[in-house]
Parts: structure tokens; sequence; C-alpha cells
């Protein structure tokens, strides 16, 4: 049936005039449930249907999208509509014409189709009962929930290359509040899997509560240059901010910094970056682009040598180069330039390795405040954090109310070591990372 409506709008588009078009489609459910002391706070669940065109008029374009599929034509005409006021760009748009060779990806099971709303309500209530019971010192929690998807994604062009696409997925996390006389710390903990059985209650409650408790009585510490460890989830989190460097689009528009350094050195030898778009561990792995293209493993980085940004069939014209089928969009927005399995090359030494190395500085756990903190442009960032004074190489005290500053373009250079295991942090996006040992971090304390 979705292929219907998505035939019927760009033979109606060929038909008022467009030279081509690609049509998107996507049918989605979501559930979720917020808990607290023991009752329900918050259920949301949500039914999404949705068809979108991007029309090519000549050298024009236009975009719109729909809810309802009785208006389809409407919907194509205010897309023509659109592009007979749009500038022209710089090149002429053009759409996919194939191969249609996608690889099939493990990233549907249809068992989840038996989880439903009483589940995650059980999962929740279990989930902060366990926590709370897990340490005399938990006093309640900030937050508790349980949420889990599905989604069904389309993909049709006037060139006749068709592709579809399921996922689902299944979360729960916690983040309870410790009390140790006067203070109080908060931890976090979250799982994200393709079954039930993926998420391990225990798991989770244990990971937060020992994130919170490490915290307890933690302290400021001195203002200075320090060698900083960041733990693979804050590595991943800080990284993951900056991940539009990589764009093509951002540096055609003079937003990154990395334009014109293809064959550069950018980073620490050590430092390798791939989009490897087939691998189902992350969760926004990906067989086919925006634009339909087929997606394959790219090497972004090597060595810290910059090997190529993203490109979508846009940008790759624009620089005469071919498209690495990072094209994004959907829902009537221009198609863009986004990641889609990124991993972050693991080294050799474990962390308790690269502690002895460093001697003395700050272990980094968590960071916050990044969509505010930071500029993607110039790379700046100014960051709360909390972690760990290192002294002799270990451990020696928490510390919290941390501001880590720096530059993300000089920590890529200023990597001395790769932790040797990968961090697939599903909350934190498209990027898998080890922890990273980094000289020259300014850390303001007391």
């Amino acid at each position: 049936m979705m292929q219907e409506h998505m035939r019927a709008a760009l033979d109606y588009a060929k038909k008022r005039g467009a030279t081509s078009a690609e049509c998107h489609a996507t049918q989605g459910n979501s559930q979720s449930v917020r808990v607290r002391n023991g009752e329900i706070e918050n259920i949301d669940s949500n039914y999404t249907s949705y068809l979108s065109i991007h029309v090519i008029k000549g050298d024009r374009e236009g975009y719109s999208y729909t809810q309802d599929f009785g208006r389809v034509e409407e919907m194509v005409d205010m897309a023509l509509a659109h592009a007979d006021i749009t500038q022209p760009d710089d090149v002429p748009p053009e759409i996919y014409a194939g191969p249609a060779d996608y690889v099939s990806l493990n990233t549907y099971n249809p068992a989840l189709e038996s989880v439903h709303q009483a589940d995650y309500n059980r999962l929740a209530l279990d989930l902060e009962k366990i926590a709370t019971q897990m340490d005399d010192r938990v006093d309640g929690v900030e937050y508790c929930s349980a949420s889990g998807g599905a989604g069904h994604n389309f993909f049709l062009n006037s060139a006749g290359i068709w592709a579809e696409s399921k996922r689902n997925s299944i979360a729960a996390y916690i983040s309870p509040i410790m009390r140790a006389e006067t203070d109080a710390q908060s931890g976090f903990g979250f799982m994200m899997g393709r079954s039930l059985a993926d998420i391990d209650l225990n798991a989770i409650a244990r990971k937060s509560i020992d994130e919170a408790a490490a915290l307890l009585g933690s302290t400021s510490m001195t203002t200075g240059r320090y060698t900083t460890l960041f733990r693979a989830d804050a590595a991943s989190e800080l990284i993951s901010a900056f991940l539009s460097i990589y764009s093509a689009e951002e540096a055609q528009k003079g937003r990154s910094l990395l334009a014109g350094k293809e064959g550069e050195s950018i980073a620490a030898p050590g430092f390798t970056l791939i989009d490897d778009a087939h691998n189902d561990r992350i969760f926004s792995c990906a067989a086919f682009d925006a634009q339909g293209l087929p997606t394959r493993r790219v090497s972004l980085v090597e060595n810290g040598v910059l090997q190529t940004l993203m490109y979508n069939l846009v940008t790759a014209k624009k620089a005469g180069k071919t498209s690495t089928a990072h094209a994004s969009g959907g829902m009537g927005a221009p198609v863009g330039v986004s990641p889609h399995a990124l991993i972050l090359a693991a080294g050799e030494k474990s962390e308790a390795q690269m502690l002895k190395d460093m001697r003395n500085g700050a272990y980094i756990t968590k960071i916050s405040g990044l969509h505010a903190g930071l500029n993607p442009v110039s790379g700046d960032f100014s960051l709360l954090a909390g972690g760990f004074l290192v002294e002799n190489g270990e451990k020696t005290r928490p510390v919290n109310q941390l501001t880590v500053a720096g530059n993300i373009f000089s920590i890529m250079k200023n990597i001395v070591a790769f932790g040797n295991e990968t961090l697939y942090n599903h909350y934190a996006g498209a990027l898998a990372t080890p922890a990273l040992l980094v000289e020259g971090i300014s850390i303001a304390g007391k």
C-alpha cells in the first residue's frame, strides 16, 4: 500500500512538470513509561505515518510532506510551488539511478511485536525497585523509564530505485540519587537492545548506583592544565557533539575547519575513525542513505590522516567527488549529511595502564552542558564535568563541579593513548569509542 502511495505521488509529480522526484515514507510507533516512587508517572504512546517528496524541476528543488494519504496530490503541488520560488544551487540537482544492491541488516526482531505497554510498565517499576533496594544510601530517583519503538522506512524515486528497512529496539534507564551525610550525587544507567532479554535490570541499576556512590564526598580540584583520561562514555559524548566537522555540507558552507584538509594529518597517530554502516551493533546502522544509495564501510580518518569527508550526491558533485552515501533527510526536509555507525578504533592499553602512564591528572567520567557549552565551527568547548583526581597512577578522590575546556581539534592531535575496549554507547548515538588519554586539558576547579 505504501509503495502505491509513493508511486502515485511520483506519477503526479511527473504529470505536473517535475523533471524527477524521490519519495520517503515512514510508519512507526513508540511506547514509553516514566515511574517514580513505585507508581506510574507518565505513559506516552505514539503512532507516526508520513509521506514526503523531493521534486526537481529543472535546476530547482522543492520539498513537502503529508500525514494525510488522501492529500498526496496537494503535497506534490506544494513541493512544486516550493521549487518555483527557490534559488538554484551551484550544481544541478539529481537523483540516484542505481545500482540498488542493498545488504540485509539485523535491525528488526519480530519478537518485540509482542511486547506491550504493560511490559514496559513492569520493566520500569522493577528497575526502580531493584535500584532503591540495592543500597541503603539511595534516596529516590531523578527519573526511571522504559521505552520501545519500531519503524518501517521506504524509499522510491522516479528512476525506479526502491528500498525499505525495518528496525525496532527496547531500552531502560535510571538516575538514582544517593545521599551520605550532607552530600548527594546522582548516577546514570542505560541499556538498549533488540529483545527483552537484552535488558539486564540488575546491571543497569548496579552501574547507576556505583557511579553515584563513587562521587559521594566529591570536592573540587586545583585549576590547571592536566593530562586527562576520558572514560569511554565521556569520550563518546564529547566526540559525538562535533561530528558535523566531518560533513562536506558544513565544510562547503564554511562551518567546518576540515574544509580542504582531505589527505592531511588532523589527529594523532592511531586516530582511526570508520563509518561501518553495516555494523548492526550500532542502532543507527543503515543499508541505504536518504538518496537511495547503498551504504558501505567508509574510512574517514586513518592514523590521523583525513581520508574523506561525508558526502551526499549534491555535496559530492560540488567537490568533484563520489558520494559516500551519507545523505540524510525526510519529513519534507532538504537533503543533508549525517553518519551511520561510527567507530573510533581501539588501542592496546587498559584504563589501568593509562592511569599509570599519566601518573598525575584527572579521570573524567561524566560531562554535561553539551547543548550549550560548545561551538561546532571553531571546535571550542567548555563543559561541566566530574570524575576523579589521579595521583601517582591511582584514582585518589572523587572530584565534581569542574569545568573542562578545550578545542576538539587540539584534543584529536593530543591523544596519547587509546583504550583497548570499545564502548558501544547507544545513548550517545552513532559512535562507538574507547577511553582516550589526552594531554593538556584545561580544568577549572577551585
